[in-house]
Formats: structure tokens, C-alpha cells, sequence
């Protein structure tokens, strides 16, 4: 790989484009990008190709990635594809620091491929109510009323609500519902994650 980068930088006649790989803390993540076809794919109408980002300051670090695409896929969805690569790791990160992805002891592939999959179905389920709630609040927070349903059933006022990180009197809250009578007794960092 690192031939074809060395090459790439001394070809004046590489094509260039300047293109997105999706938004950033700070704007767009604007580089340059070409692609370069690979060895025929071993299906027709897919293609393999190397994708070549390379930054736009004056060292022009390059990054090169291997893609397998159907035919006629544009740059700069192949770009945009490569970009997500930011959200995907972070994903990870937060899949392995708040539901332990890797906290895993198995013996077996079943094993650890059910752990995988409850861990990864948990946290589709957390992002969902994160950005249900998000909307929820942004729409709040402009004066509206929220437009759906709550996600949670109504408990006709024998359900507790989570206290909120200043309520310590609501940490130690009695509830009564469908399973009886009971008290919840949560942490404050339970509750604010």
C-alpha cells in the first residue's frame, strides 16, 4: 500500500476531487479523494477499487481504503461511506464503556455471539430513546408541544418517575403498581449515567 501512496503523490495526473466525508465539530470534513480500480471482483457488476483520501494542509497525509462497491457507485458516496467510520468506532466505544461489548467471558462462538447481539440490540434500543428524547426536549425547549405519544405506558399515578441529579429526596421514592408496593432506591449516577 505504501508503494501505490508514493506513486499517487509523484502522478500529477491523478485525478483529484474535492469532497465531503460528512460533517464535523468543526464543518465539513473536506478532502481530496480519488479512486483507483483493483483486480476484477469476483461478481458481476460489483467493483474493487482502493479509495485514496488524502488532507488538504501541506503535508497531505494519505489514507487509503479498500472498497467493494456495486458498479457505478459516485466518489462521493464512497467518501461519505468512508467518513462513517467516525460514528462507527464511536458506537463501539460507547457499546464497550456503558453496556460491556468486551466484557465477555465465553468458551464458545454461540456464546460470545449472543452476547454481541444482546449488547448491540441494547444499544440500538438506548440510541432510539436518546434521540427520541432529544427531539422531545429540542421541541419543548422551542415553546411546542410534543407531536407523539410517550414510548412509556401510563401508570395512573402509581408509577415513579426518575429523580432528576439535583432531587435527592426523590432517590428513595415509594411506588406502588402492578407488582405491589415497593421503594426505589437509585444512585445518582444510575440515574445520570
Amino acid at each position: 500500500m505504501g508503494k501505490l501512496l508514493e506513486a499517487l503523490r509523484g502522478d500529477a495526473q491523478a485525478r483529484w476531487s474535492r469532497l465531503s466525508a460528512g460533517a464535523g465539530s468543526q464543518g465539513p470534513r473536506e478532502y481530496d479523494w480519488t479512486c483507483l480500480a483493483v483486480n476484477p471482483p469476483p461478481f458481476e457488476g460489483w467493483q474493487r477499487a482502493v479509495l485514496v483520501r488524502r488532507s488538504l494542509d501541506a503535508e497531505q497525509e494519505m489514507q487509503a481504503f479498500f472498497i467493494f462497491a456495486p458498479n457505478g457507485t459516485e466518489l462521493a458516496d464512497l467518501a461519505l461511506a468512508a467518513g462513517a467510520r467516525w460514528n462507527i468506532e464511536r458506537c463501539f466505544q460507547e457499546s464497550k464503556s456503558q453496556l460491556g461489548l468486551d466484557q465477555y467471558e465465553v468458551r464458545t462462538w454461540t456464546g460470545w455471539h449472543r452476547h454481541i447481539t444482546l449488547v448491540m440490540a441494547a444499544y440500538a434500543l438506548l440510541v432510539t430513546l436518546r434521540r427520541h428524547q432529544l427531539k422531545k426536549n429540542l421541541l419543548l425547549s422551542l415553546g411546542g408541544q410534543c407531536p407523539w405519544p410517550s414510548l412509556w405506558p401510563s401508570c395512573d399515578g402509581g408509577c415513579v418517575s426518575l429523580p432528576s441529579p439535583g432531587d435527592a429526596e426523590g432517590l428513595n421514592r415509594r411506588y406502588s403498581g402492578a407488582a405491589g408496593v415497593g421503594y426505589t432506591n437509585a444512585s445518582l449516577s444510575s440515574t445520570t449515567g
